[in-house]
């Protein structure tokens, strides 16, 4: 088939949607709670993703929207953790070796930008850019200040990184691990969901709070850490959702 030509109105349009992504995440930050409001996150969302869609063409091009970075700054390699999940998600797990894409530059405020211990609480594969700042953190080693991971699945073989979160707690004194399971009667791990009261003694503004997963997990949990008296400021989230077909 020939190659598609972009119009100029199309090519400049391409080219203008990391920034625009961008400009998305800095005001979903700045509207605080309505980014846990999944009829605000659709609304914002459905324009990048149509122009993602309106240039989709199946194995020439096609535009994945927001993935999270797995691998650490400075690593040797760089990664995405992705669960098969929606129509984005399903178009990644279809390549092949030797595909090839391109990305953007990297965007959004998901990371260890505040000098305090770190509280990080996950759900599923929302593990991935926790991942990336517990291993990082753990790197630098910045004053061993406690890591504390909060992590439900809803089985115990859905526990992504399992065994390197457990090296690091190995490994690091500083930083500990608790897994929680929803929907297995027999579980070596908590067998609940996470409660913020229970599981987080200290509920003080000395801590930085980190929050990632589906967008009923993220709103509840933010709930949760603004009704325990914790500081907006303090809380960093992010939110994956599915693609709306």
């Amino acid at each position: 088939a020939p190659k598609r030509k972009l119009s100029f109105k199309d090519q400049r349009e391409l080219e203008q949607l990391p920034r625009r992504i961008e400009e998305l995440e800095t005001e979903i930050a700045r509207r605080g709670e309505a980014m846990t409001d999944p009829a605000f996150v659709r609304s914002v969302w459905e324009p990048y993703i149509k122009t993602a869609d309106h240039f989709n063409e199946p194995g020439k091009f096609t535009a994945f929207i927001g993935y999270e970075w797995t691998s650490t700054p400075g690593g040797d390699s760089s990664s995405i953790t992705v669960k098969k999940i929606g129509l984005f998600s399903d178009k990644l797990h279809s390549l092949k070796v030797g595909d090839s894409f391109t990305i953007s530059q990297p965007y959004g405020f998901f990371y260890a930008h505040r000098n305090k211990p770190i509280i990080a609480i996950a759900a599923g594969v929302g593990i991935a850019p926790i991942w990336s700042i517990i291993g990082h953190e753990a790197i630098t080693n910045k004053a061993d200040q406690p890591i504390k991971l909060l992590y439900t699945n809803k089985t115990a073989d859905d526990i992504v990184f399992k065994k390197a979160i457990d090296g690091l707690v190995v490994d690091h004194d500083n930083i500990t691990a608790q897994y929680f399971t929803t929907h297995q009667s027999e579980s070596p791990y908590t067998k609940r969901r996470i409660v913020v009261s229970k599981d987080i003694v200290d509920q003080s503004g000395s801590n930085g709070y980190y929050v990632c997963g589906s967008q009923d997990f993220v709103r509840s949990i933010w709930h949760q850490l603004v009704e325990a008296g914790i500081n907006e400021d303090l809380i960093s989230t992010e939110t994956f959702f599915e693609s709306w077909n």
